[in-house]
């Protein structure tokens, strides 16, 4: 009899999570507790002991299942809440891969890398099995999961080997478009491409023969695998900052690293490995994040911390066009800090990537004035008018910028006046021209500035080859409406 007990008791543990397993606590706890009267002697007659109270353990046995089983709970914080399923096509792999998941989801939990943004729980085993029955409950009960992640574990002989593989992955949140093509910065990320590059560089097959070394493997798979899709929700839904803190601290640059494989003369042939191939695009998505905090950090007057976010791109693999865009913002915002020596530093950094372009020039022209350099001003003016047909930056905002700078340097009153008449004329709009005119005459008998009345004079000259066209329609705006900070 005692057996026996304890091996109902070992069913009902493990089958807790089921329906059946909840139906069979039902019998159980019924049975007990109409022995435990019977045993103390109670009387049962009364409504009390043979209705009501009966009812009420049952409605606290139901409670205590949906809530252990992590069907329903009440959230208490804006963490990113992900529910992760095990749907399994054979009940004896359930045990070995749930024990596993288990422990990924309480080390994630437990970090201090990523507790403080998300919270993960295990639903029970081939809940929500069907898209229709996910879509559902995701729909009916979204105020708990944010993110439902689906495994789907099959096991069988695979070449004479028996084997458990994870066959596909699924995912389940809220979006406000159709399209899974979301836009970062640089890029735009396709989470059904990009999971499927970063799922199947990985290695999925279990073999207990092997279950040593699988175990460890399955452990970092799905350690990742949950943490890219989080990433990836993260970034769908504008919670960009935590996107960027978990891809941090997952990303490990030595895996982009290509060995040769062989080298014959000049031939090098490398070998490119599928998991480099899925650690730089995850490098390309966090650049990109990189540099889109940084930007969000200026525009909300955190400078510091705008820089801050661009330092470790220093250590990346960047494309030039992006090198030179860390350079020129580190330039800007290093100014704006009082960094005088970092900004023109970090401009002949971008100057050595692209020499020939308007930021450059912009940057060397404003250093120019602030250290007087009539010489310098007029070569880099001069090659602005040269790129003129190529307005790639918001003039409004430069010309704003170059306003505030006149009143922090009222004795470079000459300077900016022709720099910001120039601007004006030259890259916003051709009505700007008598303006330009007036200033440029005024220093036709001035000895010191003649060299700038002579860029005037051959300036105006010129044929006028800026058209509305050409003025980004943003930048068209804005000069009707609010300005707002800029970055050169």
């Amino acid at each position: 009899m005692g057996v026996d007990i304890l091996v109902f008791w070992d069913k009902l543990i493990d089958r807790w999570e089921t329906r059946m397993g909840l139906l069979m606590t039902f019998v159980f706890i019924i049975c007990l507790y109409f022995f435990g009267l019977k045993f103390f002697e109670v009387q049962i007659s009364s409504t009390l002991y043979l209705l009501v109270l009966p009812i009420l353990i049952l409605i606290l046995v139901f409670i205590t299942w949906i809530v252990s089983t992590n069907r329903l709970f009440f959230r208490n914080s804006r963490k990113i809440y992900v529910g992760v399923i095990m749907i399994f096509d054979e009940e004896k792999d359930r045990v070995v891969i749930n024990k596993i998941v288990r422990k990924v989801i309480a080390k994630i939990n437990q970090s201090d890398e990523f507790n403080k943004n998300l919270k993960l729980k295990l639903l029970p085993s081939n809940f929500c099995a069907h898209e229709s029955q996910i879509n559902r409950y995701h729909e009916n009960f979204y105020f708990m999961y944010d993110l439902m992640i689906r495994v789907f574990v099959e096991s069988g002989n695979y070449e004479s080997i028996e084997k458990i593989v994870i066959n596909k992955f699924s995912v389940t949140f809220r979006r406000n478009s159709t399209s899974w093509k979301k836009r970062i910065f640089y890029d735009t990320i396709d989470l059904t491409k990009d999971m499927g590059l970063l799922i199947q560089s990985r290695d999925w097959d279990y073999v207990d023969s092997n279950s040593g070394f699988d175990k460890k493997k399955y452990l970092n798979n799905f350690h990742n695998v949950i943490l890219y899709y989080t990433t990836f929700y993260a970034i769908y839904s504008n919670r960009r900052e935590v996107a960027l803190n978990i891809l941090t601290a997952l990303y490990d640059n030595s895996k982009t690293i290509v060995k040769i494989k062989k080298r014959e003369g000049d031939k090098v042939t490398f070998e490119l490995a599928p998991f480099q191939m899925a650690e730089a695009r995850l490098a390309t998505i966090l650049i990109d994040l990189y540099f889109d905090s940084a930007i969000e950090s200026y525009h909300k007057n955190d400078i510091l911390k705008a820089i801050s976010r661009l330092q470790p791109l220093k250590k990346l693999a960047l494309a030039p066009n992006k090198r030179f865009d860390l350079y020129i913002n580190l330039a800007r915002w290093n100014y704006e800090i009082g960094n005088l020596d970092k900004a023109i530093d970090y401009t002949n950094r971008a100057k050595s990537i692209a020499p020939n372009t308007v930021q450059v020039y912009l940057n060397l022209g404003f250093f120019a004035i602030l250290n007087d350099d009539i010489k310098g001003f007029y070569e880099n003016f001069e090659k602005l008018h040269a790129i003129r047909s190529n307005p790639v930056i918001n003039w409004v905002d430069v010309v704003d910028f170059q306003y505030n700078q006149l009143e922090k340097f009222p004795s470079k009153k000459d300077f900016f006046n022709f720099s910001i008449a120039f601007i004006e004329y030259v890259f916003i709009d051709q009505s700007y021209r008598n303006k330009f005119e007036n200033i440029s005459h005024a220093f036709e008998f001035n000895e010191r500035f003649q060299c700038l009345y002579k860029l005037g004079k051959y300036v105006l000259s010129q044929p006028y080859t800026l058209t509305a066209n050409n003025i980004p329609r943003k930048q068209r705006r804005k000069e009707k409406g609010n300005k707002r900070k800029r970055r050169y």
